[in-house]
């Protein structure tokens, strides 16, 4: 796989299921952790991070917030950047995220990833 100069190559657990979940939600377009999570057969927690991972790089939007108390109240998601087929990649280094389909890394928009 091609990537960005001093790029250490690691092979991630969770890797065939991030696949599947950015396929759901480029099908979905807009979706909730629940739809991707059923679909795409990943668990809760390797979902959530990735959905703020991809959050902060740029790719995913909230398009409705969380509704507490309200049925269906859950964070309803948008895809801001659908680059291609291929899933975005969480940099080991955690410094951001590289996009395979354009060959480029998006870096971390806010300080929590530090």
């Amino acid at each position: 796989m091609a990537g960005t100069p001093g790029m250490k190559q690691k092979r991630r657990p969770g890797g065939e299921a991030r696949q599947r979940s950015w396929t759901a939600m480029r099908i979905y377009k807009t979706f909730t952790s629940v739809q991707i999570e059923a679909v795409a057969e990943i668990a809760r927690k390797n979902l959530h991070k990735y959905i703020l991972d991809l959050s902060s790089a740029g790719y995913l939007v909230i398009w409705r917030p969380k509704r507490n108390g309200h049925p269906g109240g859950h964070t309803i998601w948008r895809i801001a950047r659908d680059s291609g087929p291929n899933a975005p990649i969480v940099r080991f280094n955690r410094d951001g995220v590289y996009d395979p389909n354009r060959d480029i890394v998006y870096p971390f928009r806010d300080a929590a990833h530090d």
